[in-house]
């Protein structure tokens, strides 16, 4: 052999070698340790011993969402206020909604009112969650989005604490 073809062959060799390392450091890219006897292969951010305690993501407390409430919504125009048992319910072109409530029930970061009119005992779901709301016409940033239920209409629109 002469010099040229040793040379080629160890820059092949050396391209092998290079290429090879590189699939083999790709191919455990991504992945955790083989879960003994059940074949899963776990997601990487799984610590690398059982015994080892998963960190529990941070959480914010709820807000106090229990009232006073202001709430609106477009498409169609409404306003709401709850006020310690009342909730009253403002659309254009309609007769006011006043329905009285036994209080606000709360899950986690949720509140729910439930209330009755005197008029015609008609019941007023209103449902509030702490997520961040954009009434889609102004830049205002609401910190519950609300949802009314007024017999068999749904209205959904947002609500901060009354000011």
């Amino acid at each position: 052999m002469g010099v040229q073809t040793k040379t080629a062959i160890g820059r092949n060799l050396a391209l092998a070698l290079a290429v090879g390392g590189a699939l083999l450091a790709l191919a455990g890219c991504g992945r955790g340790e083989k879960d003994e006897g059940s074949g899963v292969i776990p997601p990487a951010d799984t610590p690398a011993h059982p015994s080892e305690p998963a960190s529990a993501p941070v959480t914010a407390e709820p807000e106090d969402i229990s009232g006073p409430i202001d709430a609106r919504g477009t498409d169609p125009s409404w306003t709401l206020k709850i006020r310690h048992d009342t909730v009253q319910l403002s659309r254009p072109d309609r007769k006011t909604v006043v329905a009285v409530s036994a209080g606000v029930s709360r899950a986690g970061s949720s509140a729910m009112w439930e209330a009755q009119t005197a008029a015609t005992g008609d019941m007023v779901k209103v449902m509030l969650s702490q997520a961040k709301c954009s009434d889609g016409l102004s830049d205002t940033a609401y910190p519950y989005r609300a949802t009314v239920q007024v017999g068999d209409e749904t209205l959904t629109g947002c609500a901060e604490p009354a000011g």
